[in-house]
């Protein structure tokens, strides 16, 4: 019967997963996939009032910024591609939109794009295009909040958003948010906190005189991407205990610490994320505004600097050209087509992601075992407070009044001393969890540990 056969396939699966060595990744997902539907269901609390209110904000400041982008490119209508570009071009005759792509185009008219990554790339050529970057950003969040309604669930008087969480759904195994995607919401800028447009504000907490609370595994993927590596300069950066970005920064410029200003953390900060990404010399001189052989020399700051860390993304983009696959520390495995070129920007593409694949799934991995250790002690305690929603390396929780600080007690202890070595990985790092607090998602305040 029906039974018997499902029990078949799942018996082959298994002996699948043995035969290919899968057993520990299969370990990891059986026993943090119980978690996700009690997160699921223990759901996000909306204020609707304020997501009235703040709708009505969006749609007014919408008008008010279409009415000013309007004024200097004519009355066009600025959802529509084609008209943007031929505005665009009008106005800022220096512009260039075209994507610099290594696909053949079928015709003249798919040359243009208005993409956020050209009109980012031309923005220092005209203000009005920092607006139309500002009316999409703001356009696509109001969107987002009037459209809520159709996730909302009532408990009661209380209104709830239950999103779904899922780790089948990235290609390196991060949970992903989606109907609706609250992991996707935009950090707010000081202009939107000034202007009241924090989407993040209408998340408040189910119970009265409750707060909610964000742990966040500080730098994860760059202790991993240490750890994996074993790169000694960027392992004694986190061992330090200092902000790591400005000890990289220091190392990369052979400066002392107190030489490091913010433009040069900065700097560093962006070249590091960059480097880890597989991105090139054109992409980080694009996002530091700089020429490209600037950037050629950050990144070559950063190798000479961490031989460690390029001498394992050779090794791991030298596996995946041999085998079309890569295997994270925790046993996951991303695998690849082989591509028609390695030089092409298929294969580019496919070495990126042998190097960063392994990372962000380990990242994951760390952060879901943490939640689920929280989750097991908040229950076993029998403690009214909940953790409701993850945000790829951090966890939020909806707190009972009077439970808060020991809530943040148990995300510390439990996030910072994941037992990954249950599935075979010991973390030769210590790990750090930062937490936020506040009456809602939008105005939490970061704690200051002694």
């Amino acid at each position: 019967g029906d039974g018997y056969g499902g029990f078949e396939v799942f018996r082959r699966q298994l002996e699948e997963i043995e035969a290919q060595g899968l057993q520990s990744a299969f370990q990891l997902h059986k026993e943090t996939y119980a978690q996700l539907s009690i997160l699921m269901n223990n759901g996000s609390c909306l204020d609707l009032a304020e997501n009235a209110a703040l709708g009505e904000r969006y749609i007014n400041h919408l008008a008010q910024l279409s009415g000013e982008i309007r004024a200097v490119l004519g009355p066009i209508n600025l959802n529509s591609a084609k008209q943007l570009v031929g505005a665009l071009t009008r106005k800022v005759p220096s512009i260039t939109l075209t994507e610099y792509q290594w696909k053949k185009w079928d015709d003249e008219e798919e040359k243009f794009s208005t993409k956020k990554a050209v009109l980012m790339r031309e923005a220092h050529k005209h203000p009005i295009i920092a607006k139309v970057l500002e009316y999409r950003r703001r356009e696509t969040l109001r969107r987002f909040v009037t459209g809520i309604h159709k996730h909302v669930r009532k408990r009661g008087k209380l209104a709830f958003v239950e999103t779904s969480i899922r780790g089948d759904v990235t290609v390196t195994h991060r949970m992903s948010s989606s109907k609706p995607n609250l992991q996707n919401l935009a950090r707010d800028t000081e202009e939107e906190s000034a202007l009241q447009l924090n989407v993040k504000s209408q998340y408040i907490s189910r119970f009265l005189g409750g707060t909610l609370s964000e742990a966040d595994e500080s730098q994860l993927e760059l202790r991993i991407a240490a750890i994996a590596s074993s790169d000694g300069a960027m392992m004694d950066a986190f061992l330090r205990g200092t902000d790591v970005h400005t000890e990289l920064a220091a190392m990369m410029r052979g400066i002392s610490t107190k030489h490091v200003t913010e433009a040069i953390r900065q700097a560093g900060k962006t070249t590091n994320f960059h480097v880890l990404y597989g991105g090139a010399a054109f992409g980080l001189s694009l996002r530091l505004g700089c020429s490209k052989p600037e950037a050629e020399g950050m990144i070559a700051q950063f190798y000479a600097t961490f031989h460690g860390f390029e001498a394992w993304q050779r090794a791991q983009e030298a596996f995946a050209k041999k085998h079309l696959y890569v295997e994270s520390m925790f046993g996951r495995r991303r695998h690849f087509v082989q591509p028609r070129s390695w030089k092409a920007p298929e294969g580019k593409r496919i070495l990126r992601q042998a190097v960063n694949a392994p990372i962000q799934g380990d990242a994951s991995a760390v952060t879901n075992i943490g939640i689920k250790q929280a989750m097991d002690r908040i229950e076993k305690e029998r403690l009214q407070s909940k953790l409701f929603m993850t945000v790829h390396d951090s966890a939020l929780t909806d707190n009972y009044p009077g439970e808060r600080e020991y809530i943040h007690d148990i995300l510390r202890d439990e996030m910072e001393h994941p037992n990954t070595e249950q599935f075979g990985v010991k973390l030769t790092l210590p790990l750090q969890v930062d937490i936020k607090t506040g009456p809602t998602w939008g105005s939490m305040s970061k704690l200051v540990t002694a």
